[in-house]
């Protein structure tokens, strides 16, 4: 398959200093290298399975949402077919609509209880804004900072995209995808026990 490449915006700050003559301190090379060019192709590519990933966690919760209205799939049916493709895969609901219900009805038949529950409601919220930012913010490095995502969430926002930034960044999305799939299971024992 061929990969490609399409034309982006790069944006690289730097901090300079003048000695007291008033000669830039260092070289400007600094500002852009191999290095810094690196990483920020590092973090475009994380940030794009960071939207892919999301969109995993959103067929997650369509597949919940489609089990619990719908009962197990026993064989094609139109009504299945046309409640999948014209509400739970159009853009009549977004992530975030299905991410409602799903919380709704996680509140009122309780397939997962107390603090399971509310970690899982807080890392699909933190999912999807981190969906929101790389989908909508800017990935760019500082010569001091490094690299670093700005986006506008209710006010300018910069997330620096360190290690420990991507480590979290798995580890809510391996644990989010291990509660919907408690959360799924215990759905299909409660709801459809012949089936499971």
């Amino acid at each position: 398959m061929k990969e490609i490449e399409l034309p982006i915006t790069q944006t690289v700050s730097a901090t300079i200093q003048f000695t007291k003559e008033g000669i830039i301190d260092k070289d400007i090379g600094f500002i852009i290298n191999t290095e810094i060019q690196e990483s920020m192709r590092v973090a475009r590519n994380n940030g794009g399975k960071i939207l892919y990933a999301t969109t995993s966690i959103e067929q997650e919760l369509e597949s919940f949402l489609m089990t619990y209205f719908m009962g197990p799939f026993n064989e094609p049916d139109a009504r299945r077919h046309l409640f999948e493709n014209e509400l739970l895969k159009s853009t009549i609901m977004s992530f975030s609509s299905k991410k409602s219900l799903f919380i709704k009805i996680l509140n009122s038949k309780r397939f997962i209880k107390g603090s399971e529950k509310e970690q899982l409601t807080k890392q699909l919220n933190t999912i999807m804004n981190w969906r929101n930012a790389f989908a909508h913010g800017k990935v760019q490095h500082d010569t001091e900072k490094g690299c670093s995502l700005k986006y506008y969430s209710g006010n300018q926002k910069e997330q620096i995209l360190d290690d420990k930034y991507w480590d979290t960044v798995l580890s809510v999305f391996e644990s989010c995808k291990k509660l919907l799939t408690k959360s799924r299971d215990n759905m299909q024992r409660k709801l459809y026990p012949d089936s499971f």
